[in-house]
């Protein structure tokens, strides 16, 4: 059902980016996360924004699967998205050739202003 999803993601993005040429960057919160890694992989994309979330380990499995630039945010008191789960992450991303980027913000398991502030940041230096 996964490829339901992302042929779902391309279709709406299609519609929604109709003769734009705008780099796209994906951004999910939460389990949002796996669907903005599954999209950026399988359609491509500028970047990933993933907040409270960690990368699906299937696309780690995938030996062909090619990760654009990614922002990695967790809150420090973020009680889901572990310590733990943010070092594997960034981990197995690296390994895998990403270039990546992680802030811990002073929140929770939340997006708030400092992860749109990062957020602003990481697609400013992408465009």
């Amino acid at each position: 059902m996964m490829a339901d999803n992302v042929a779902y993601v391309a279709s709406a993005l299609n519609a929604a980016t109709a003769g734009a040429a705008a780099p796209v960057v994906y951004a999910g919160f939460s389990q949002g996360v796996a669907m903005a890694f599954r999209a950026a992989v399988r359609l491509g994309g500028a970047g990933v924004i993933a907040v409270g979330g960690d990368v699906p380990p299937e696309l780690l499995g995938d030996a062909s699967a090619t990760f654009p630039p990614v922002l990695v945010v967790r809150g420090e008191r973020d009680d889901w998205y572990t310590p733990v789960k943010l070092d594997a992450d960034l981990a197995a991303l690296r390994a895998r050739g990403a270039s990546v980027q992680s802030v811990v913000h002073g929140g929770g398991h939340e997006w708030n202003g400092e992860v749109s502030a990062a957020a602003a940041r990481f697609v400013d230096r992408l465009v």
